[in-house]
């Protein structure tokens, strides 16, 4: 899941995004990918 959103980050940081983006691109709630990064 890190990889996934790390990867939409990459590819999308040419233009304006939210973390809302991300989690809902990754199908997850926003508590579940932040408690990812959390961990890492």
């Amino acid at each position: 899941m890190i990889a996934a959103a790390r990867d939409i980050i990459w590819t999308r940081s040419h233009k304006v995004f939210s973390v809302t983006d991300v989690f809902e691109a990754l199908g997850v709630e926003r508590r579940t990918l932040e408690r990812r990064f959390a961990e890492i």
